[in-house]
């Protein structure tokens, strides 16, 4: 057995190395099995080993339930099999409590803030449709950066999400809160989640040099005439469409990556593969752009969507294929193709205890979803309800999800307040794309993962 890719440190300490007993052995239900012309690859998606095994080991594998062979004693000592009574969900769970037991923090290191929830556009299928309209005051937003001083503390460094609304509503806020934190010498890096259409060449220069701006995803919902109509901005003038690619231009030019979300459904699966065709066009050779697809949230917005069982499977299918073209068309997500599966901790800022939100109010929160939930605390007085933000960090996660070979890597959280149901397509596909990453990972790739994911938002 050759190790092609050692998982995480840290995981790996936890578990430890699995002592020899006598009995039935099986394959341990977390493993995910690729089989190419090298031969048998098996990746523990608990750990994040990857181990390439001879031929003499593959059969043996494959030979499983048995005795405990010497051919795969080494196997065995890394959980790539286990006894037959061994309860993968159990060994799973513990592993999270001790890894959020060791990593808990009293203080905030990363921060998602709501200079505003107005937004100059007007999508059917926004989820913040019915959310009272409030925008920071400057009291307010040096109360926040006050917090994030407090906060960091020696760290003198933070990571910054702007998100709305539509943030670019609130850039006077923005602004503020960036060169107040400049005076204070603290180092900071920030991305964006807008609709882009109020970005101009003056705004995208302060924003590299200012905002310390690296990171913008932006929406596209179609070509010309189905994002037009789709956004219906407030007193838009000339093409929102175009201005708002030519603004993805200049991010671009201005070393600032951007990822086009393309929320999916049955208004607009047929011209999704123009827009991909039309991307690709205008933006070949282009450096920092990446696009992936996305269905609508279920039931949100003042035009709520709703799909049947048989609806939502088309859509799935649909978003496979569109997915299928990002990737031919050279525009998928950076990394996305290499990355193999291994236990995480957080699956978003929502449950990472170094994340908070900071809506317009300055109330704290955890998900930019319900930026107006009760709060745990606010920004002038710190956490003063511990119950609500336990609330998040001591996530559950589905039954169902369990015997899923993925669900280290996964599991949906019972708290989550945009879950979609995860279909069985989906699933599929899913694996696919990670037997594919694990044939193609490097015979001589020993850089270990790292510790802990990169957060993400919905």
């Amino acid at each position: 057995m050759k190790i092609i890719k050692p998982g995480k440190p840290s995981v790996r300490k936890i578990l430890g190395n699995q002592r020899r007993k006598s009995g039935i052995c099986r394959k341990m239900r977390y493993v995910l099995e690729a089989r190419g012309e090298g031969g048998l690859r098996l990746l523990n998606t608990i750990t994040g080993d990857l181990a390439e095994l001879d031929p003499a080991e593959a059969a043996a594998w494959q030979a499983l339930p048995q005795e405990l062979s010497e051919t795969l004693a080494e196997l065995y000592r890394l959980h790539f099999l286990v006894p037959v009574a061994f309860d993968e969900r159990k060994t799973v769970e513990q592993i999270r409590a001790v890894l959020r037991l060791t990593t808990r923090t009293k203080s905030f290191h990363s921060f998602v803030i709501l200079p505003t929830t107005a937004c100059n556009a007007r999508c059917f299928y926004c989820y913040e449709s019915g959310y009272p309209h409030h925008t920071m005051t400057e009291k307010t937003a040096e109360d926040t950066v006050q917090f994030i001083l407090k906060n960091c503390g020696s760290l003198r460094k933070t990571k910054i999400h702007w998100f709305g609304g539509e943030p670019l509503v609130g850039k006077d806020r923005i602004a503020q809160i960036c060169r107040r934190l400049g005076e204070e010498a603290f180092e900071f890096s920030s991305k964006m989640t807008s609709n882009g259409y109020l970005f101009t060449p003056e705004l995208v220069r302060e924003a590299k040099e200012d905002w310390h701006l690296t990171f913008v995803q932006i929406t596209l919902d179609g070509t010309e005439a189905i994002y037009n109509r789709t956004k219906a901005y407030a007193g838009a003038d000339g093409s929102p469409y175009y201005r708002v690619l030519g603004n993805i231009e200049s991010l671009l030019d201005a070393g600032i990556r951007v990822s086009v979300r393309m929320n999916l459904d049955r208004h607009n699966e047929q011209d999704l593969a123009h827009l991909i065709d039309e991307l690709a066009e205008r933006f070949a050779g282009k450096a920092g752009l990446a696009c992936y697809t996305h269905e609508l949230f279920d039931q949100q917005g003042f035009e709520p969507i709703r799909h049947t069982g048989s609806e939502w499977d088309e859509i799935a299918r649909r978003r496979h294929e569109l997915d299928h073209r990002i990737e031919e068309a050279g525009l998928s997500l950076a990394g996305e193709s290499r990355g193999l599966p291994s236990l995480r901790m957080n699956f978003c800022m929502a449950d990472s205890p170094e994340s908070a939100l900071i809506n317009p109010l300055g109330e704290l929160g955890k998900c930019e979803h319900v930026p107006y939930d009760p709060p745990f605390g606010d920004v002038r007085g710190g956490v003063r309800d511990p119950a609500i933000l336990d609330k998040w960090l001591n996530s559950e996660f589905e039954d169902s999800c369990a015997a899923c070979e993925l669900y280290p890597y996964c599991a949906r959280m019972t708290t989550c307040p945009t879950k979609d149901p995860c279909r069985e397509d989906t699933r599929r596909e899913e694996l696919s794309r990670f037997r594919k990453n694990i044939l193609a990972a490097r015979a001589d790739e020993t850089k270990e993962e790292p510790d802990g994911p990169e957060l993400t938002d919905c």
